[in-house]
Protein backbone atom coordinates (compact mmCIF):
# COMPACT_ATOMS: atom_id res chain seq x y z
CA UNK A 1 0.00 0.00 0.00
CA UNK A 2 2.63 2.53 1.03
CA UNK A 3 4.23 1.53 -2.58
CA UNK A 4 1.42 2.41 -4.24
CA UNK A 5 1.11 5.65 -2.27
CA UNK A 6 4.55 6.83 -3.12
CA UNK A 7 4.13 6.08 -6.92
CA UNK A 8 1.11 8.26 -6.96
CA UNK A 9 2.82 11.46 -5.05
CA UNK A 10 5.52 11.18 -7.67
CA UNK A 11 3.29 10.65 -10.48
CA UNK A 12 1.88 13.99 -9.50
CA UNK A 13 4.88 15.96 -8.90
CA UNK A 14 5.97 14.56 -12.47
CA UNK A 15 3.15 15.92 -14.06
CA UNK A 16 2.98 19.13 -12.19
CA UNK A 17 6.31 20.07 -13.29
CA UNK A 18 6.02 18.79 -17.08
CA UNK A 19 2.30 20.80 -17.36
CA UNK A 20 4.17 23.81 -15.96
CA UNK A 21 1.19 23.86 -12.62
CA UNK A 22 2.51 24.74 -9.42
CA UNK A 23 3.66 22.29 -7.25
CA UNK A 24 2.47 23.09 -3.75
CA UNK A 25 5.12 22.79 -0.99
CA UNK A 26 3.74 25.20 1.69
CA UNK A 27 1.97 24.11 4.52
CA UNK A 28 -1.22 26.69 3.40
CA UNK A 29 -3.53 24.70 1.83
CA UNK A 30 -5.15 25.94 -1.80
CA UNK A 31 -8.03 28.00 -1.73
CA UNK A 32 -11.65 26.20 -2.00
CA UNK A 33 -15.04 28.13 -2.71
CA UNK A 34 -15.72 26.68 0.92
CA UNK A 35 -12.95 29.15 2.09
CA UNK A 36 -13.58 31.71 -0.35
CA UNK A 37 -16.70 32.34 0.99
CA UNK A 38 -15.58 31.92 4.32
CA UNK A 39 -13.31 34.55 4.44
CA UNK A 40 -15.06 36.95 1.22
CA UNK A 41 -13.39 35.98 -1.32
CA UNK A 42 -14.76 36.01 -4.57
CA UNK A 43 -14.38 33.34 -7.07
CA UNK A 44 -13.04 34.95 -10.77
CA UNK A 45 -12.11 32.24 -12.52
CA UNK A 46 -8.93 30.85 -11.49
CA UNK A 47 -8.68 33.67 -9.15
CA UNK A 48 -10.38 34.87 -5.97
CA UNK A 49 -11.07 38.68 -5.66
CA UNK A 50 -11.69 40.83 -2.63
CA UNK A 51 -12.03 44.35 -1.18
CA UNK A 52 -11.06 46.02 1.48
CA UNK A 53 -10.92 50.05 2.47
CA UNK A 54 -11.38 50.60 -1.23
CA UNK A 55 -8.57 48.51 -2.95
CA UNK A 56 -9.02 45.42 -4.76
CA UNK A 57 -7.30 42.19 -3.89
CA UNK A 58 -6.56 39.05 -6.00
CA UNK A 59 -5.12 35.73 -5.20
CA UNK A 60 -3.76 33.37 -7.92
CA UNK A 61 -1.32 31.07 -8.90
CA UNK A 62 1.38 32.28 -10.54
CA UNK A 63 4.68 34.21 -10.95
CA UNK A 64 4.98 38.54 -11.31
CA UNK A 65 7.45 40.33 -13.45
CA UNK A 66 10.15 39.90 -10.46
CA UNK A 67 9.38 35.84 -10.08
CA UNK A 68 10.35 35.64 -13.79
CA UNK A 69 13.34 37.56 -13.67
CA UNK A 70 14.43 35.62 -10.77
CA UNK A 71 13.33 32.01 -12.19
CA UNK A 72 11.06 31.84 -9.25
CA UNK A 73 7.88 28.84 -9.21
CA UNK A 74 4.43 29.44 -9.30
CA UNK A 75 3.13 30.50 -5.89
CA UNK A 76 0.04 31.37 -4.37
CA UNK A 77 0.01 35.17 -3.78
CA UNK A 78 -2.09 38.19 -3.42
CA UNK A 79 -1.20 41.44 -5.28
CA UNK A 80 -3.34 44.68 -5.80
CA UNK A 81 -5.61 45.34 -8.90
CA UNK A 82 -7.68 48.39 -10.66
CA UNK A 83 -8.44 50.25 -7.16
CA UNK A 84 -10.15 53.37 -8.71
CA UNK A 85 -12.20 54.16 -5.17
CA UNK A 86 -9.26 53.98 -3.16
CA UNK A 87 -8.91 57.75 -1.26
CA UNK A 88 -7.21 59.85 1.35
CA UNK A 89 -4.51 57.18 3.05
CA UNK A 90 -4.81 53.89 1.69
CA UNK A 91 -2.47 51.38 4.11
CA UNK A 92 -1.55 47.89 2.48
CA UNK A 93 -1.49 45.24 4.30
CA UNK A 94 1.27 42.48 4.62
CA UNK A 95 -1.37 39.25 4.82
CA UNK A 96 -4.71 39.05 3.71
CA UNK A 97 -6.43 35.95 5.44
CA UNK A 98 -2.81 33.65 5.30
CA UNK A 99 -1.94 34.60 1.90
CA UNK A 100 1.15 37.28 1.55
CA UNK A 101 0.52 40.39 -0.41
CA UNK A 102 3.56 40.75 -2.89
CA UNK A 103 3.04 42.90 -5.72
CA UNK A 104 1.20 46.47 -6.19
CA UNK A 105 0.05 45.07 -9.32
CA UNK A 106 0.09 46.91 -13.09
CA UNK A 107 -2.59 49.74 -13.10
CA UNK A 108 -3.65 49.58 -9.55
CA UNK A 109 -4.10 53.40 -8.80
CA UNK A 110 -3.61 54.89 -12.52
CA UNK A 111 -5.21 58.10 -12.62
CA UNK A 112 -6.59 57.86 -8.99
CA UNK A 113 -7.30 61.40 -8.05
CA UNK A 114 -8.67 60.95 -4.57
CA UNK A 115 -5.70 58.85 -2.69
CA UNK A 116 -2.95 61.50 -1.22
CA UNK A 117 -0.61 58.24 0.83
CA UNK A 118 0.09 54.98 0.10
CA UNK A 119 2.34 52.93 2.67
CA UNK A 120 3.15 49.61 1.87
CA UNK A 121 4.22 46.50 3.66
CA UNK A 122 7.70 45.13 3.90
CA UNK A 123 6.31 41.62 2.37
CA UNK A 124 5.81 43.62 -1.60
CA UNK A 125 8.47 43.05 -3.61
CA UNK A 126 6.95 44.22 -6.56
CA UNK A 127 5.66 47.85 -7.56
CA UNK A 128 3.94 46.83 -11.32
CA UNK A 129 3.77 48.86 -14.51
CA UNK A 130 1.83 52.06 -14.21
CA UNK A 131 0.99 51.55 -10.72
CA UNK A 132 0.97 54.41 -9.51
CA UNK A 133 1.23 56.54 -12.94
CA UNK A 134 -1.07 59.83 -12.65
CA UNK A 135 -1.88 59.45 -9.48
CA UNK A 136 -3.01 63.45 -9.18
CA UNK A 137 -3.08 64.06 -5.58
CA UNK A 138 -0.52 61.87 -4.17
CA UNK A 139 1.46 63.45 -2.08
CA UNK A 140 3.91 60.52 -0.16
CA UNK A 141 4.74 56.86 -0.86
CA UNK A 142 6.56 54.98 1.77
CA UNK A 143 8.36 52.21 -0.10
CA UNK A 144 9.36 49.24 2.33
CA UNK A 145 12.36 47.47 2.88
CA UNK A 146 11.95 44.20 1.23
CA UNK A 147 10.98 45.63 -1.78
CA UNK A 148 13.07 44.39 -4.76
CA UNK A 149 11.98 46.05 -7.99
CA UNK A 150 9.84 49.36 -9.09
CA UNK A 151 8.56 48.64 -12.79
CA UNK A 152 8.57 51.02 -15.99
CA UNK A 153 5.86 53.96 -15.32
CA UNK A 154 5.24 52.79 -11.72
CA UNK A 155 5.14 56.91 -10.63
CA UNK A 156 4.93 58.40 -14.10
CA UNK A 157 3.59 61.72 -13.84
CA UNK A 158 2.75 62.55 -10.11
CA UNK A 159 2.53 66.22 -10.05
CA UNK A 160 2.21 66.15 -6.14
CA UNK A 161 4.85 63.88 -5.45
CA UNK A 162 8.04 65.80 -5.07
CA UNK A 163 10.01 63.15 -3.04
CA UNK A 164 10.55 59.35 -3.30
CA UNK A 165 12.94 57.63 -1.23
CA UNK A 166 14.03 54.08 -2.34
CA UNK A 167 15.17 51.55 0.10
CA UNK A 168 18.59 49.69 -0.06
CA UNK A 169 16.59 46.17 -0.77
CA UNK A 170 15.65 47.41 -4.80
CA UNK A 171 18.14 46.31 -7.37
CA UNK A 172 15.68 46.77 -10.20
CA UNK A 173 14.06 49.78 -11.47
CA UNK A 174 12.62 50.52 -14.99
CA UNK A 175 13.88 53.07 -17.27
CA UNK A 176 10.77 54.89 -17.15
CA UNK A 177 9.63 54.70 -13.27
CA UNK A 178 10.09 57.94 -12.13
CA UNK A 179 9.74 60.17 -15.26
CA UNK A 180 6.92 63.51 -15.56
CA UNK A 181 6.25 66.59 -14.44
CA UNK A 182 5.70 68.10 -11.37
CA UNK A 183 3.14 71.12 -10.84
CA UNK A 184 5.90 73.42 -11.36
CA UNK A 185 6.81 72.09 -14.55
CA UNK A 186 9.75 70.35 -13.51
CA UNK A 187 10.40 66.56 -12.81
CA UNK A 188 10.47 64.86 -9.73
CA UNK A 189 12.55 67.04 -7.28
CA UNK A 190 14.46 64.39 -4.84
CA UNK A 191 15.14 60.93 -6.06
CA UNK A 192 16.99 59.12 -3.19
CA UNK A 193 18.63 55.57 -2.51
CA UNK A 194 19.52 54.23 0.33
CA UNK A 195 21.75 51.25 -1.32
CA UNK A 196 23.57 50.71 -4.54
CA UNK A 197 23.00 51.70 -7.87
CA UNK A 198 20.22 49.32 -8.83
CA UNK A 199 19.81 47.95 -12.74
CA UNK A 200 18.43 50.06 -15.08
CA UNK A 201 15.76 47.85 -16.93
CA UNK A 202 13.97 48.15 -20.59
CA UNK A 203 17.40 50.09 -22.34
CA UNK A 204 18.04 49.41 -26.03
CA UNK A 205 20.81 46.82 -26.38
CA UNK A 206 23.74 48.48 -27.18
CA UNK A 207 22.73 51.46 -25.75
CA UNK A 208 24.48 53.19 -22.13
CA UNK A 209 20.51 54.54 -21.22
CA UNK A 210 19.76 56.04 -17.80
CA UNK A 211 16.75 56.85 -16.28
CA UNK A 212 14.43 58.73 -18.71
CA UNK A 213 12.44 62.01 -17.46
CA UNK A 214 15.16 63.31 -14.44
CA UNK A 215 16.91 65.93 -16.31
CA UNK A 216 15.94 67.96 -13.29
CA UNK A 217 16.15 66.00 -10.50
CA UNK A 218 18.45 65.75 -7.80
CA UNK A 219 19.57 62.09 -7.15
CA UNK A 220 20.91 61.37 -3.48
CA UNK A 221 23.05 58.74 -2.75
CA UNK A 222 24.92 57.62 0.28
CA UNK A 223 29.20 58.22 0.31
CA UNK A 224 29.68 54.92 1.10
CA UNK A 225 27.76 53.26 -1.80
CA UNK A 226 28.66 52.22 -5.50
CA UNK A 227 27.68 52.18 -8.87
CA UNK A 228 27.14 55.69 -9.16
CA UNK A 229 29.95 56.31 -11.45
CA UNK A 230 28.63 55.12 -14.51
CA UNK A 231 27.26 57.36 -17.66
CA UNK A 232 23.59 55.80 -16.90
CA UNK A 233 23.41 57.82 -13.64
CA UNK A 234 24.46 61.07 -15.19
CA UNK A 235 20.61 62.26 -16.21
CA UNK A 236 19.39 63.34 -13.02
CA UNK A 237 21.87 65.75 -10.65
CA UNK A 238 23.85 63.63 -8.64
CA UNK A 239 24.33 64.75 -4.73
CA UNK A 240 25.96 62.23 -2.32
CA UNK A 241 25.32 62.73 0.66
CA UNK A 242 26.49 61.51 4.66
CA UNK A 243 24.81 58.53 6.30
CA UNK A 244 22.17 60.21 8.78
CA UNK A 245 22.53 59.02 12.37
CA UNK A 246 19.46 58.07 14.15
CA UNK A 247 19.10 59.16 17.72
CA UNK A 248 17.04 56.98 19.22
CA UNK A 249 14.36 58.57 21.10
CA UNK A 250 14.24 58.37 24.28
CA UNK A 251 10.70 56.48 26.37
CA UNK A 252 9.33 58.94 28.52
CA UNK A 253 8.68 57.02 31.97
CA UNK A 254 4.90 57.47 33.11
CA UNK A 255 4.68 59.23 36.72
CA UNK A 256 3.07 57.28 39.31
CA UNK A 257 -0.69 58.38 39.88
CA UNK A 258 -0.95 60.05 43.40
CA UNK A 259 -3.66 58.05 45.71
CA UNK A 260 -5.87 60.94 47.13
CA UNK A 261 -5.49 60.63 51.01
CA UNK A 262 -8.04 59.02 53.07
CA UNK A 263 -9.73 61.21 55.90
CA UNK A 264 -9.70 59.56 59.48
CA UNK A 265 -13.16 59.59 60.45
CA UNK A 266 -13.21 61.22 64.10
CA UNK A 267 -13.99 59.33 67.56
CA UNK A 268 -17.12 60.74 69.11
CA UNK A 269 -19.29 59.14 72.44
CA UNK A 270 -22.42 60.13 70.94
CA UNK A 271 -24.12 59.94 67.42
CA UNK A 272 -20.77 60.10 65.48
CA UNK A 273 -20.18 62.34 62.36
CA UNK A 274 -18.71 60.39 59.93
CA UNK A 275 -16.42 62.08 57.86
CA UNK A 276 -16.93 60.12 54.04
CA UNK A 277 -13.71 58.63 52.91
CA UNK A 278 -13.04 59.75 49.28
CA UNK A 279 -12.89 56.73 46.93
CA UNK A 280 -9.65 55.93 45.44
CA UNK A 281 -9.37 56.09 41.64
CA UNK A 282 -7.92 53.43 39.68
CA UNK A 283 -5.39 54.04 37.28
CA UNK A 284 -6.93 53.78 34.28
Amino acid sequence: MKKILFGLLMAVLLISNFSGKAVFATTMEEPNEAWAKEHGWTKRSDRYEKNVDGVNYQLWCGRNAYDKLKGRDFTWQIMTIQSPDAAGVIVIPGTLDGFSVKSIGPDTFRANREMEKCIIPQEVELIGTGAFENCSALMEVKLPKGLKMIDAEAFYNCPELHTIHVPETVDYVGRTSFCGETANGKGLEILRFDGNAPEILYTNQGENQGLSGIDQTTIQVYENTSGWSADIWKSGQLEYVKQESVTPTPEKTEEPEKTPEVTETPEVTEKPEVTEIPQETEPP
